[in-house]
């Protein structure tokens, strides 16, 4: 009497066991088979191309659009002394224009905050004060910002203003006639506001 045999669960192929079984097969492709592989690798390499020189066109149309906007325009106009206008469907004016964060550079970043401190910006800077304390010290950690001193730590002190309010605080010093020194991490200048007319 002969046994029966039973079979498991159909397994449905995996991509790479189609192609393990196709090259197994060393079936051989045919030329129209070939020519649309072709035509599609042609396809995707020129589509590639396509991608990689409109990138390059979008950044290069940005670095001039930008010259245009804080360099150009706004010195031709100042020039003309013609702080706003309207050309074809568009509103031009010219505006202060900041751009920058407190630097990175130690000395830089103290001497912007000296600077902010002695025009009156002292209201925005945040002054975070820390020290270490190993685990085994966690409650004297808490108990440590009004003793500090006195436990003989000595802390880390930093100071900082968000980049923003920064900015802000400098474009508001320009609105009222007041000077912004070039050397405390922001970029001052004018830039063209160019919006379409309704």
């Amino acid at each position: 009497m002969a046994t029966k045999v039973k079979k498991g669960p159909k397994r449905e192929k995996t991509l790479g066991a189609a192609f393990e079984d196709a090259a197994r097969a060393a079936r051989v492709p045919t030329v129209t088979e070939m020519a649309q592989l072709y035509a599609q690798l042609g396809e995707a390499t020129k589509l590639k191309e396509q991608v990689a020189q409109m990138e390059a066109d979008l950044a290069a149309a940005k670095s001039a659009y930008h010259e245009l906007r804080t360099t150009t325009i706004p010195r031709t106009m100042l020039d003309l002394e013609m702080p706003n206008l309207t050309w074809r469907d568009y509103a031009i004016s010219i505006e202060d224009f900041v751009n920058g964060s407190l630097p990175k550079d130690p000395k830089m970043r103290e001497k912007a905050i000296a600077w902010l401190d002695s025009v009156g910006g002292g209201e925005l800077i945040t002054t975070d004060v820390g020290v270490k304390f190993p685990r085994t010290q966690r409650k004297e950690a808490l108990k440590v910002a009004k003793r500090l001193e006195k436990l003989g730590w000595t802390p880390n002190v930093s100071s900082g203003v968000h980049a923003q309010t920064y900015q802000a605080f400098a474009r508001e010093r320009l609105r009222e006639g007041k000077d912004v020194p070039a050397d405390i991490g922001l970029f001052v200048g004018k830039v063209a506001k160019i919006e379409a007319v309704a």
